[in-house]
């Protein structure tokens, strides 16, 4: 078995992989079942969606260890709409390298700005790899509040060298 890293397109028929590759993201972080419950049909992927945005898949040797997705353009911003580790992958590096390919994918295609709503838990991760918290906006439970982050592509630099 190879851990060679490869960062893909995703394909329609993966919608249901992505859905439980973010439903175990979630899950990792402790919330609780009337939570993740109200959440669950938020987090679906839908063969549509992969079809109309730029979705990738980073694989570790045959398995899929997570994905992002930017969506929603407008102007020169695009939304980080998904970024989700599975919890078998989480803290070896596969959350940077996929953001660092979609802040290189957003500047490719011309974007100055990438947008994003962040869990609570992700913001410091977003922080350290150089997000700007712009505010917040409610979550789906009744005081939830996520925070709103932005990366300036201008000033992105790629790290990894």
């Amino acid at each position: 078995m190879t851990n060679e890293r490869v960062i893909r397109r995703a394909q329609p028929g993966e919608a249901a992989l992505l859905t439980n590759i973010t439903y175990g993201s979630k899950a990792y972080w402790g919330y609780d079942e009337v939570f993740m419950a109200i959440a669950r049909p938020l987090m679906a992927i839908s063969a549509e969606q992969i079809r109309n945005n730029c979705i990738y898949i980073l694989e570790i040797g045959e398995q899929a260890a997570g994905y992002y997705s930017l969506e929603k353009p407008e102007g020169e911003a695009i939304t980080l709409e998904n970024l989700f580790i599975d919890p078998a992958f989480i803290g070896k590096g596969c959350g940077e390298e996929l953001l660092r390919h979609a802040l290189e994918q957003a500047k490719a295609m011309g974007y100055r700005i990438v947008e994003l709503v962040s869990d609570p838990h992700a913001e410091g991760f977003y922080r350290k790899m150089g997000a700007m918290r712009t505010g917040e906006t409610p979550g789906a439970t009744p005081g939830r509040m996520l925070p709103t982050m932005r990366f300036e592509l201008d000033h992105f630099r790629d790290h990894s060298d």
